[in-house]
């Protein structure tokens, strides 16, 4: 707080008439904050002590600043001044004011270093990580913060008042993240640390020419038959063993896992039971179910198994327009009402 200005009185002693009845006294009206050095210093009460004058009718300063206590570290001490603007501004009393200037210095500007955040730059889907600060000059961390839009908006993350580093759990985007640091002074920012995350297309096993088939990729593919694991991989193919239920979760070279849907073999929903046409397509696709009862979810995903379209069915018809879409081969995906899946190609030209 700074109180600057007019103050109609000095700060060594009052100016008024001290033998008036309602006077009384040699204090200064500011005798309270004089008295309270805890809380104010009088910045300009040197000025008043040297025998100075801010008011040419007076032999008194009547012009003053006092700061409360935060600022004392900020105040320049022995910087405050009466300046004479006589010879700036001509006939300065009658053109200008009554009133002589009074200054005093402040360094006001924030101190704070910025701190450096380390992190990662990527992060697996569910992986936790965690964030420190390095470096900077600062008294301490006032909160942490995260943003999923690029930087446009920031939420406070809960719980990261003081903490020089942090633990996040679980990232369901990518994200940035940022320290905000304190000060006596003020407020600033560490750097902002981006957080890609990492995200693997979801596998789909499809049978086909007596092997297991799935997505491409530059990927370690676990195969797991009835919860065991039966084979480990590099390549996208399993050669069949047996009945019972299969699933496969693929890994890359980050470490980072995604899984596929439990597939079932033999079975129940055979892929004579469905037609996909036309195909090749350039517009318009229909799949028709054949023998199935209930709702059933037809998928479209690229041949890398990132899911394009979805929809439910219950008439055992549905339709996909892809004309937006890229040439290349694609997948309709087919998953009953028991959960067993059959794939089918589909060429957009």
């Amino acid at each position: 707080l700074i109180v600057l200005g007019d103050y109609n009185d000095d700060l060594d002693e009052t100016v008024a008439n001290q033998g008036a009845p309602t006077v009384n006294t040699s204090e200064t009206s500011f005798i309270n904050y004089i008295n309270d050095s805890e809380n104010y210093t009088p910045v300009t009460l040197t000025l008043s002590n040297a025998g100075l004058r801010s008011f040419p009718s007076f032999n008194d300063v009547i012009d003053h600043i006092i700061i409360s206590s935060e600022l004392n570290d900020n105040w320049l001490q022995n910087s405050e001044r009466i300046v004479a603007p006589f010879d700036l501004i001509p006939n300065y009393l009658n053109t200008t004011s009554d009133h002589i200037p009074v200054k005093s210095r402040f360094t006001l500007r924030c101190d704070i270093v910025p701190a450096q955040l380390l992190g990662p730059n990527e992060t697996c889907v569910g992986a936790g990580f965690e964030l420190m600060l390095f470096g900077g000059v600062y008294d301490k961390v006032h909160l942490w913060e995260i943003s999923i839009d690029g930087g446009q908006s920031w939420e406070i993350i809960p719980e990261s008042e003081g903490l020089t580093e942090i633990t996040i759990e679980s990232q369901k985007a990518s994200s940035q993240y940022r320290a905000l640091l304190e000060s006596n002074l003020c407020l600033a920012y560490s750097d902002v640390q981006q957080v890609n995350l990492i995200q693997l297309p979801e596998p789909v096993i499809f049978f086909e020419k007596g092997l297991l088939n799935t997505i491409e990729g530059d990927y370690t593919y676990y195969w797991y038959k009835n919860d065991i694991l039966v084979a480990t991989t590099g390549v996208n193919k399993l050669r069949i063993q047996g009945a019972g239920n299969y699933l496969v979760v693929i890994e890359d070279t980050n470490g980072c896992q995604a899984s596929s849907t439990v597939y079932r073999f033999p079975q129940q929903l055979r892929s004579s039971d469905i037609k996909v046409y036309p195909n090749p397509s350039s517009y318009l696709v229909s799949v028709i179910l054949r023998n199935t009862e209930g709702i059933s979810r037809i998928e479209l995903r690229t041949s890398s198994g990132m899911l394009v379209k979805s929809q439910m069915v219950d008439d055992g018809y549905g339709e996909f327009d892809v004309s937006t879409l890229a040439k290349g081969t694609y997948l309709i995906v087919i998953t009953d009402r028991y959960g067993q899946s059959v794939v089918e190609r589909l060429v957009v030209d």
